[in-house]
């Protein structure tokens, strides 16, 4: 994997390579998930779940890229997601030019968990709880028919059905929200933007 030295001053662009470690997943967004990290000073955790990176002191990162106006959240988003999204920092990266191999942002906005509230709540808690409503409503008329056992089962498989795909949060909702990381100093901004906002 290697680094292209960008004329215009934005400062990563990365070469993507299939190697046995990312074969069978998206090759491509390995690629940018990796760059967007080593712009941002920050090591990826290779998991496919949980967080996609970490700083040194241990703060967790769900990292996302996009093209577009809006910016995709993943598979079977429901409330483990939501919990997660709470407890880590959101960067969103956007490019408006990929070429072949390589990719560079043109813009990168660090969210803490506290600014995707809005968007949680109006998107996916309101819609949950429409269903989580539901669910109770039907244990209980279940009443004693069913063991404690088929209870815990039942609600597994209920919230699995309470999950969406991939909802997607606008670019303009992170601008109004979010920070613009200054692409001049990605790192340094990056780690002042964590230091005046800790998770709590």
């Amino acid at each position: 994997m290697s680094l292209i030295a960008s004329a215009s001053g934005t400062r990563v662009v990365r070469r993507c390579e299939l190697t046995e470690d990312n074969a069978g997943v998206d090759v491509q967004d390995n690629s940018r998930e990796k760059a967007m990290a080593e712009l941002l000073g920050l090591s990826t955790t290779g998991k496919r779940n949980g967080f996609d990176a970490v700083d040194s002191s241990g703060n967790p990162y769900e990292l996302k890229t996009t093209s577009v106006r809006d910016v995709g959240t993943g598979r079977d988003v429901g409330r483990v997601w939501i919990e997660k999204i709470r407890a880590g920092y959101f960067i969103a990266a956007k490019t408006d030019m990929t070429i072949k191999s390589e990719w560079k942002p043109s813009e990168v906005i660090f969210c803490h968990p506290s600014d995707l509230e809005e968007w949680i709540a109006e998107k996916l808690e309101n819609r949950i709880a429409i269903d989580e409503e539901l669910r109770d409503r039907v244990l209980a008329n279940l009443g004693d028919s069913v063991t404690e056992e088929e209870k815990t089962r039942i609600v597994y498989l209920m919230g699995r059905g309470m999950t969406y795909n991939n909802p997607k949060i606008s670019w303009d909702y992170l601008l109004s929200h979010g920070v613009v990381i200054d692409l001049n100093r990605p790192a340094e901004h990056l780690a002042e933007l964590v230091s005046s906002r800790p998770l709590q």
